[in-house]
């Protein structure tokens, strides 16, 4: 449900059952989403959706540091219920996500900082090994550091994003 409330916009996501590629999903009843566009300010409260011991978590973190930070918080989420909910005709990918993905000034100019990890990645029946992405911020910039580790590949990744000028580099290992 939508309503406008003294200036806020309200957003609820009501209990449903979502099916995912034949797969059932729940959303919590507690949740709340309230955003204000005069002052631009987003507060998500308890939107969690969930299957099994499958959690996806968002919240807005209040903090005087941050602005609308939103995170996201991954438990056991098999990724191929995840991509298939999505993009039905990706078949063959499989893993489980683990981890947070934080993501500062979500309205304005996002600046993600991500400690997220895949186990068991398989990419179109290739078995890949484990992903992990780790970010962390640093003077102007977000310094993230993707490593991709299995039998038969080692990857390393580091990216630098600017956040202020929206530029980015990278270099790969």
């Amino acid at each position: 449900t939508l309503i406008k409330d003294e200036g806020n916009y309200i957003f609820k996501v009501l209990p449903f059952t979502s099916y995912f590629n034949r797969k059932t999903w729940n959303v919590d009843a507690a949740n709340n989403t309230t955003y204000n566009p005069i002052d631009k300010k987003l507060t998500i409260k308890d939107l969690v959706f969930f299957k099994d011991n499958q959690k996806l978590k968002i919240n807005t973190i209040q903090n005087p540091e941050y602005k609308n930070l939103v995170s996201i918080d991954f438990e056991d989420i098999l990724l191929n219920e995840l991509i298939s909910g999505f993009l039905p005709n990706l078949k063959g990918n499989y893993g489980t996500l683990e981890g947070n993905l934080a993501i500062n000034n979500f309205i304005d100019n996002p600046s993600p900082i991500a400690n997220i990890q895949v186990k068991d990645l398989i990419l179109e029946n290739t078995k890949m090994g484990e992903v992990k992405i780790v970010s962390k911020s640093e003077d102007d910039k977000i310094i993230t550091d993707l490593n991709l580790n299995g039998d038969n590949v080692s990857l390393n990744i580091v990216a630098d994003y600017f956040p202020n000028s929206k530029v980015d580099s990278f270099n790969a290992h």
